[in-house]
């Protein structure tokens, strides 16, 4: 016999306490794992009435519990493709899928709602992120609303044209990198400990005229920003968590440039 089984218990972790059984089985596995053994025809109504106490009693556990077999979760549903190209990098934490020969998946799951028999589906979000992703979905937004006042009066071509907002070009590495460093260079520490990220560099330099609220420059500030991170051009400062120049070696005697992607 071929098949292969999966096995449920009612209660969440049950499994970890039987190596080997969270993964597909075969018969052999099945009938030759030391932690199992088949139940006999006049056990099953007693272990029918157990399993589906454990499970209602794991069902009436808050989410997160130790006993409950519900996790609570942040999902971002509703017309997902529409803003994809924007907040797809931030939910799965900037990784790019450049590199790779498929194309870019988006990660659905269903969820039940708390308190309701009713599911949605939609993509998971890491609860650290969810400043991020509600700043590009708010970035958008504003690029949406921007649009029809400079279609006004222009017909059809006009509002054509103006999908998207106006139109800056999507910042370069060095744009981003020099437009950080004039913010920083002379503030305390030569840090802010209001940047915690990419999204507030979005905001200023939205402020200054360097990008605009469009997918394109929202996706490209992220890029860059993580990269330079990433690169130790800039770092987070201890404590605060905010953004911070990275204090050059002194006295080596050589220029040092600054690393490049």
């Amino acid at each position: 016999d071929k098949r292969r089984f999966l096995l449920y218990t009612p209660r969440d972790g049950a499994l970890k306490k039987l190596p080997g059984a969270s993964k597909r089985l075969t018969y052999e596995d099945l009938h030759d794992h030391g932690g199992l053994r088949p139940a006999k025809a006049a056990e099953l109504p007693a272990l029918q009435r157990a399993w589906r106490a454990q499970f209602e009693f794991a069902g009436s556990m808050p989410a997160g519990a130790a006993e409950s077999r519900f996790v609570e979760e942040h999902i971002l549903s509703g017309s997902i493709l529409n803003v994809w190209g924007a907040v797809g990098s931030v939910v799965k934490g900037g990784s790019s899928s450049s590199s790779s020969s498929g194309p870019d998946r988006i990660p659905l799951i269903r969820a039940r709602l708390a308190g309701s028999a009713e599911a949605v589906v939609g993509v998971r979000v890491d609860p650290a992120r969810l400043p991020e992703v509600r700043y590009a979905l708010g970035a958008l937004l504003e690029s949406r609303a921007a649009a029809p006042l400079l279609a006004v009066g222009g017909g059809a071509a006009a509002a054509a044209a103006a999908a998207e907002g106006p139109k800056v070009e999507a910042p370069t590495y060095e744009e981003v990198m020099e437009c950080m460093e004039e913010h920083l260079k002379d503030r305390p520490g030569q840090c802010d400990e209001d940047w915690k990220g990419w999204a507030q560099v979005h905001a200023h330099m939205v402020s200054r005229g360097l990008a605009d609220n469009a997918a394109e420059c929202v996706v490209v500030v992220q890029h860059w920003v993580e990269e330079l991170l990433r690169l130790k051009v800039f770092e987070r400062a201890e404590g605060s968590g905010g953004v911070k120049i990275r204090e050059k070696p002194k006295g080596c005697g050589w220029y040092v440039p600054p690393p490049k992607p």
